[in-house]
Parts: C-alpha cells; structure tokens; sequence
C-alpha cells in the first residue's frame, strides 16, 4: 500500500515510532501500541479479516532493523510512519489472500441492450463490476447478485464476449464490523483481497476512490482503491482491548 496524500490537501505528517517487532517490507498497516502487547514497544503490523482493538497508527514509509529481546541497536528500532487521519491510501486489488494475484476476467455470454446484465460474468453482491474491453471498458456499477447484474444500467449495450472484472467494496459506502463491503487486507499485510465476499468483522477501511485498470493497462493486475482508515487512532477512532 502507499500514502498518495490527504484528503483535506494538507501534507502528509510523518512520525518516527518504535516497532515491537522486526518491519521488513515497507507500506504496510501498523496499529498503535496496546498494554497487551509481548514487547511493550510502539506501532505493529495490522491484521486480517478482524474487527479492530486497537486504533490504527498509518502506513508504514520504510522498514526497521532486527528487533530481538536483547541485542537491538536504537535506530534499528523506529519506523517512519505516515500518520495523518485523513490519509488517502493506494491498495492495490489482489484476486484472495496472497499479494500480486491477478483478478479473474469474466465474459459475458449473453447479449444484453439494456446494460443491466453480464450474463456468465461471476460478481459479488454489493460489490464493483467494470468493463474489461468491449462497449463498456472502463466503466463501473455496483453489482446487486453475484451472476452479473446490476443496480443500475451500464451505459451501453452489454454484448456477448465482452469481459468484466469484479472485486468486492465500493466507493462512498460506509463500511463497518459486520458489513461485506471493506476490502480485506492480504496476507503480508501490502495490498487487498479483493475476491472475498464478506471480509470478516474487518472494520479498517472506507473506500475513497477507485483506480480500475481495463485492457490497456492489464486491469487484472494494475487495479486498486483508494481507501481511508476507519479507526485512525490520531482521528478519534482509538479503541480499546
């Protein structure tokens, strides 16, 4: 993931905190500091498919040292973090849990002149469908089933052959503990699964914006959100255990 700016245009705030464990790839979510915690450090790496406890701190701009018990350099233990509660974030859509898989291109089977069908094309209710190639490249819906349909028509006429990607999430709806529309992050933390249906009780985006990729820029691998943090500890989302 990576900080793109803010969404007030203000700059983005970078602060230096300690890690409670060693940070190894840079752009990742780290929450803030709990009680609980084994190391009774700062900032750690966040989490997947789980409601949040503790509020989130930012992304991370570069990586630490080894942190160990015993042996730890200072410097080796801080990580600069972008910190800004209204931080805009690029989250690149993977296809599951693992990072850098490529989205499934769906065709469509039958045609359809009122656009509010691509028949054949897998979908994820309340989720994003947008043109591939054909009539309607690079033009998105919500989707209201997972066969295709839509909410409200594309804007030109469906034709059979034509393809569709599909991921789950959309932008400018609210995402909370229970709801099916946050994207999920990957295993390493680094980008999104965009194939899940309902991610879980993970509460820790909104969707901004989206950034989707057609035929011309491999849409199956160079597709993403832009996403905001729900529960910002700097912003009055800090939780507690």
């Amino acid at each position: 993931m990576e900080a793109m700016g803010t969404i007030s245009g203000g700059a983005i705030v970078v602060k230096k905190y300690q890690a409670g464990a060693t940070l190894s790839t840079a752009g990742v979510l780290l929450l803030g500091g709990d009680q609980v915690s084994g190391n009774l450090s700062s900032v750690s790496i966040g989490t997947t498919s789980t409601a949040l406890l503790t509020g989130t701190a930012g992304v991370s701009l570069d990586t630490t040292g080894t942190i160990a018990i015993t042996g730890t350099a200072d410097a080796d233990l801080f990580v600069s973090v972008a910190v800004n509660p209204d931080l805009i974030i690029r989250l690149k859509m993977t296809n599951g849990g693992t990072e850098d898989t490529a989205l499934t291109i769906g065709t469509c089977n039958v045609t359809d002149t009122t656009g509010v069908a691509a028949a054949g094309v897998t979908t994820l209710k309340e989720g994003l469908l947008w043109g591939y190639d054909g009539g309607n490249k690079s033009f998105y819906r919500r989707a209201d089933d997972t066969s295709g349909g839509v909410t409200i028509n594309f804007p030109n006429t469906i034709t059979s052959g034509d393809r569709f990607l599909h991921a789950n999430s959309y932008p400018g709806v609210s995402t909370a503990a229970g709801l099916s529309n946050g994207p999920d992050l990957s295993a390493l933390i680094t980008q999104g699964d965009a194939a899940t249906a309902n991610p879980g009780n993970n509460d820790t985006f909104m969707v901004f914006d989206v950034q989707l990729g057609d035929e011309d820029d491999d849409g199956a691998n160079n597709s993403f959100w832009h996403v905001v943090q729900n529960q910002n500890m700097f912003g009055g989302g800090n939780l507690t255990a």
